[in-house]
């Protein structure tokens, strides 16, 4: 009898731990737009191939981000709204206001707009 219930609590609590370690689709999107504003070229990995296309590769992507070095470690988000397999965060920084649209083609965000 006692084998049962330890099983049952120990998969309870793996369960309550891995819920706990798992990031929600707001905190996945919060640090993409935080480590973007400390290293803007963490952003390349997060453009979706139309965008990626202006820079080309990932790679040239990031040389240019680096060349650039337009940091914003002052980058506010004021809203990150998730619909589904869509989202938009509204976030303020030394350029201004801008609003940045993700899509969720499969496992991964990425963003499909700047503007």
């Amino acid at each position: 009898m006692r084998h049962p219930r330890l099983i049952a609590a120990l998969a309870t609590t793996t369960l309550l731990l891995a819920a706990c370690g798992s990031d929600s689709d707001e905190d996945k999107l919060t640090a993409i737009i935080k480590d973007g504003g400390k290293d803007p070229s963490t952003i390349c990995d997060h453009l979706a191939p139309t965008l990626l296309t202006a820079f080309g590769t990932v790679k040239e992507c990031k040389a240019k981000a680096k060349a650039d070095d337009d940091k914003q470690d002052d980058v506010s988000i004021k809203s990150v709204v998730v619909d589904g397999t869509a989202a938009t965060a509204t976030i303020s920084g030394s350029q201004g206001n801008q609003t940045v649209t993700f899509a969720r083609p499969g496992s991964d965000w990425v963003i499909t707009a700047i503007k």
